[in-house]
């Protein structure tokens, strides 16, 4: 996706970035895309209505060898404008393998037509103490309250609770994340 159509949007190679307290809504692409960053914090945004031209994109995506970042207690929802068969995910963690670990916690996502939190084509990232509901519309398997996918593996998942999507509350496919204790999947 080009960075033009972004509400924010972050080059690669940007370091210790800080994206927090905005309203992002109205979206034609992804609100937040960052690709390439390391030991940067996005939190305490209310992010609303992505992908109103382009179907397949998020409300907070995290692209191409980024690390070491935290995505943390955002309020992500109504990804719902576009109908396609992909869907509007909540937040996607698409880091392009095992470059390094991004923690994703705290996050309230629901009423996307796509996956809630989806950890694409990455491995060793860290999703916990999330909420996910309400994901609902696009088709299996990418309505999930929380989603892995691609060649992932070693990625952990626990203290989640995720309810009310259309299809399962994790979906790990191939199967190599860890469930941890204390999540409740519906």
């Amino acid at each position: 996706s080009s960075l033009l159509y972004n509400n924010i949007g972050v080059l690669p190679a940007v370091n210790n970035i800080t994206i927090n307290n905005n309203i992002i809504s109205y979206c034609l692409d992804n609100c937040v895309s960052a690709a390439g960053i390391t030991n940067s914090k996005i939190y305490q945004n209310d992010i609303s209505h992505a992908g109103m031209l382009t179907q397949d994109r998020s409300g907070i995506s995290i692209l191409e060898f980024s690390a070491n970042n935290q995505i943390y207690q955002n309020v992500i929802h109504d990804m719902t404008d576009n109908p396609g068969n992909i869907g509007v995910r909540g937040i996607i963690l698409d880091t392009i393998g095992t470059f390094g670990t991004n923690y994703v916690y705290q996050n309230l996502v629901y009423k996307c037509n796509g996956t809630g939190i989806d950890v694409y084509a990455s491995s060793n990232q860290q999703v916990y103490d999330n909420v996910s509901y309400g994901n609902v519309g696009s088709g299996f398997p990418y309505d999930v309250g929380i989603g892995a996918s691609g060649t992932t593996g070693g990625n952990l998942f626990y203290n989640n609770t995720t309810y009310g999507n259309s299809y399962a509350g994790l979906y790990d496919n191939p199967s190599g994340s860890t469930q941890g204790n204390g999540d409740v999947w519906e």
